[in-house]
Order: structure tokens, then sequence, then C-alpha cells
């Protein structure tokens, strides 16, 4: 997640989102990107656990 966030970061530097240090909102915006993209792939996961879970269980 740290690595990402890091890449995440320079992306933002070079399409020119982040000027020298960037503002408070932008650095909130790009946290807020992150954190949503994050609790998708949380989201996406549950459910393909859950499904697989459920197969799982169906095998026994």
């Amino acid at each position: 997640m740290v690595s990402i966030s890091m890449y995440e970061c320079v992306e933002f530097y070079w399409i020119g989102f982040f000027r020298d240090k960037g503002t408070f909102i932008q650095w909130i915006i790009f946290f807020g990107i992150v954190c949503g993209l994050y609790f998708i792939c949380i989201a996406i996961y549950q459910a393909y656990s859950r499904k697989q879970g459920k197969i799982y269980t169906q095998a026994l």
C-alpha cells in the first residue's frame, strides 16, 4: 500500500496536479482517492472470498 501510494504521488506530480508541495486540499483529495480505491479493493476481495468460501464448503 505504501509503495503504491508513493507511485501515485509521483504520478500526481507528473500529470501536474501537485505543484511544489501541494495544498492541503490537494493532499486531502489524494488521500481520499487512495483510501477510496483501497476500500473498493477490500470490498471486491470480501465478495470474492465469500463466494469462494461457499463453493469450498459445498465441496466438502
